[in-house]
């Protein structure tokens, strides 16, 4: 209930600040007989572990006040979430104590059945969600989506959809509206381009997030970002195998260690030269490379 009314903008859901809460009535009644007894009436409980521990609290205390001979009184009580107990708030003798009146700026509205028909219905969130994880999105960021419009709406027009874009704007891209650092000129399909920069090998995985946090906060297409701060990858041959020559030549016993069956050491190598070349060495050619010249 609270996911689809903070998903379709009628709430925002913070039960904290008192945009959502929860009346509770608790009666009880001897275990095979039909009719309840006194209802009492718990206000405004504003967490859902606060629902349930005050729920549970009272039908405790209604039971142990009936075994004692006991009456229980029709009232309202307020739930004291710090020490897990319920008060009493006021007495209500009747239930006409409670002065329900119309509302006279809401007159009865009658609407037709035609008019029901009529009617289409939004995709409520758990459709949603069902439509997310179809497309590979874990649980976790498909709540996270649909629980935020605006980022729900910027995957949607990432262009590229899935995991991998969910990720990315439920980390990233929330980060940086989180903080207010999104740039009014930012299109949501750079993202798709981002990623497309990758996966070409112009640049780095690393790199990748750089350039869509500066795309972010500047407003400024992430080509054009990778060409302004020079993070393109590097992937010449000629330029890699120098770097890679460099790393085998000052550290000789990594080497050895290497070519005597140490062949996790191959991480070693490549994190080195990626850090000769500051984070613009393709991996992969660097992997390929050290391969090579180590024999393998």
């Amino acid at each position: 209930m609270r996911l689809a009314l903070i998903y379709l903008g009628i709430n925002d859901g913070k039960l904290v600040e008192g945009s959502f809460r929860c009346d509770a009535n608790v009666s009880v009644r001897p275990r095979g007989t039909a009719k309840l007894g006194t209802r009492v009436e718990l206000k405004n409980i504003n967490s859902f572990r606060f629902v349930r521990q005050a729920i549970e609290y009272e039908i405790a205390r209604q039971v142990e006040a009936i075994e004692k001979g006991e009456k229980i009184r029709l009232e309202t009580r307020l739930f004291d979430n710090a020490t897990g107990v319920t008060r009493s708030m006021r007495s209500k003798e009747e239930a006409n104590d409670y002065r329900y009146f119309p509302e006279p700026d809401l007159p009865p509205l009658t609407v037709s059945r035609e008019l029901i028909d009529k009617v289409e219905l939004p995709k409520l969130p758990n459709e949603v969600m069902d439509e997310l994880a179809a497309a590979g999105v874990s649980a976790a960021d498909a709540r996270t989506l649909v629980e935020n419009v605006d980022l729900l709406l910027m995957y949607r027009k990432a262009l590229v959809h899935g995991p991998r874009a969910a990720q990315v704007i439920v980390n990233e891209v929330a980060r940086a509206l989180k903080e207010g650092a999104i740039h009014a000129a930012f299109l949501p399909a750079w993202i798709a381009e981002v990623f497309s920069l990758q996966d070409a090998g112009t640049i780095s995985s690393t790199v990748a997030k750089e350039v869509l946090g500066e795309s972010l906060r500047t407003g400024r297409p992430p080509a054009a970002v990778v060409e302004a701060k020079g993070l393109a990858q590097v992937s010449d041959t000629g330029a890699l195998e120098s770097v890679v020559d460099a790393v085998l030549a000052r550290n000789p016993s990594e080497v050895e260690k290497y070519k005597g069956g140490k062949k996790n050491l191959l991480g070693f190598f490549v994190g080195q030269a990626m850090k000769d070349l500051k984070g613009k060495g393709n991996p992969g050619a660097l992997n390929g490379l050290f391969k090579k010249k180590l024999g393998d």
